[in-house]
């Protein structure tokens, strides 16, 4: 989080754009709060407190945010999916641009070539917002551009240099002057305020649109707006969001090429032989020392980021990191006495490849559990909701989804099990750390099993009580 704690160019980009267009939605419900209470408080010093407290909310909000307009969490699984595919579509155009006006130039006359030139060469700019894969080639991982674009210039550091970005930047920073460091905030601070602005027009756009519902379909909160004009204002909020997003891909390349830069520049300046050093005494291993630099990174991020070791062993190369503790004891038991051989050998793919088929399935099974639990709740609660303005039938309803919910959880549970038994006779054979952690499970006690379904159906037994007393308006 950004968080501007003196008054300046920062303050503003981060704090006060952001709590003004957010305002906006939210004036009408300020207007009408004032009006209800009768306070005699002058309207603007109501709108200058909106601002600055939702300006304060957004910038709290920030990684929650970056989060979502990347693409990286929060979205259902098919409309990402649908998304990464246009951004392929995307990048193949760009790759078929580049490609054609490339050869184009080399064939035509120096006035058209040099067009081509030019159309070639905003091409090749556009294919630097992607991030690279293994083989160097440009891919489109996340579903939105400003997902693709910061991931591009983030990952930069770990593919030129073998540099975690992320876990360096901070301890990297600390080598820069204050100048600097200002110069990159403020940087920041711009790039940060297009997206955030982007993001308070959306949410204002929403709360006018839900006005202009309001106000066509029902009563207005404004009594002397016509709802066609909330419909425009609506729109044209959604309008300016959409552009100030587009506008906020190029801040955020700007932003992008200066972070790069930083990491070109200032690279050496990452001392890691501290940690190495650690890790080589954990480990009793001094050839540690002798690593190229990459795998010297790569060891002081294990250890300082995760807490976690590798075993040195060519006999452990499929064994995942270990912390300190884990590796005393994986030690003892594996490596203290020479004569034991019921260590596992084998490259990481053989060893795992049954392992990792019985979690795929066990996560299949989860994904499930949680579509119907999801089901029950919102169901239930919707049906035990309008059954008290309607009718017992829906109640009747909601107890037998909550029933039905309940009575499938744990079939699908039963079906499970036979994976987690087989994770768990991997993980003791491995001396693995096990991913789940109740494997027997009495279903008719156990809370995680039984909510929400049991929830659902106490609610509505209650409810029935209620109107048997008839205390509840049930028709």
């Amino acid at each position: 989080m950004k968080l501007p704690f003196e008054l300046g160019i920062k303050l503003i980009f981060r704090l006060l754009i952001p709590g003004f267009l957010l305002t906006l939605g939210l004036y009408p419900i300020l207007a009408r709060v004032k009006d209800y209470f009768g306070w005699k408080m002058e309207m603007e010093y109501f709108l200058v407190f909106s601002v600055i407290l939702t300006g304060w909310l957004i910038v709290t909000l920030d990684q929650p945010i970056y989060i979502i307009l990347e693409g990286r969490r929060f979205w259902p699984e098919r409309l990402k999916t649908m998304f990464v595919w246009l951004e392929r579509k995307r990048l193949e155009r760009l790759f078929h641009r580049k490609e054609k006006f490339y050869h184009l130039a080399e064939v035509s006359d120096p006035t058209q070539s040099h067009s081509y030139n030019r159309i070639y060469e905003e091409a090749s700019v556009e294919l630097r917002y992607f991030p690279l894969n293994g083989n160097g080639q440009a891919e489109a991982k996340y579903p939105t551009r400003l997902g693709n674009l910061i991931h591009s210039y983030e990952s930069y550091p770990d593919t030129r240099y073998g540099i975690d970005p992320i876990f360096y930047w901070y301890r990297l920073s600390l080598k820069l002057d204050k100048d600097l460091r200002e110069e990159i905030d403020t940087r920041q601070a711009l790039a940060d305020s297009s997206v955030y602005g982007s993001v308070c027009l959306f949410v204002s756009g929403a709360f006018w649109f839900f006005y202009a519902l309001t106000a066509s379909f029902g009563k207005s909160i404004f009594n002397t707006l016509h709802p066609g004009w909330m419909w425009a204002i609506a729109i044209a909020l959604f309008f300016f969001s959409f552009l100030l997003y587009r506008a906020a891909l190029f801040s955020q390349a700007q932003y992008g090429e200066f972070f790069k830069s930083i990491f070109d520049v200032f690279e050496k300046q990452i001392d890691v032989r501290r940690a190495v050093d650690q890790v080589a005494q954990i480990l009793s291993h001094p050839k540690l020392h002798n690593d190229d630099r990459p795998t010297q990174l790569l060891t002081a991020w294990r250890y300082l980021h995760n807490y976690k070791v590798r075993c040195p062993s060519p006999d452990c190369a499929f064994r995942d990191p270990l912390t300190p503790a884990e590796f005393k004891a994986h030690e003892q038991k594996w490596h203290a006495t020479p004569s034991v051989t019921t260590q596992p050998t084998g490259n990481k793919k053989s060893i795992f490849a049954p392992y990792r088929s019985a979690l795929t399935s066990a996560y299949r099974w989860d994904k499930y559990l949680v579509l119907v639990k999801a089901l029950s709740l919102v169901m239930g609660v919707l049906l035990l909701a309008f059954a008290i303005y309607w009718n017992m039938g829906l109640l009747i309803a909601a107890l037998i989804i909550a029933i039905a919910g309940l009575v499938i959880e744990i079939a699908i549970r039963k079906q499970q099990k036979q994976y987690l038994v087989t994770l768990a006779d991997i993980e003791q054979r491995l001396d693995l750390p096990p991913i789940y952690l109740k494997i027997k499970r009495n279903y008719w006690k156990d809370f995680y099993v039984l909510f929400p379904h049991a929830a659902i159906i106490g609610l509505g037994m209650i409810a029935a009580s209620l109107w048997l007393a008839g205390r509840l308006p049930f028709y």
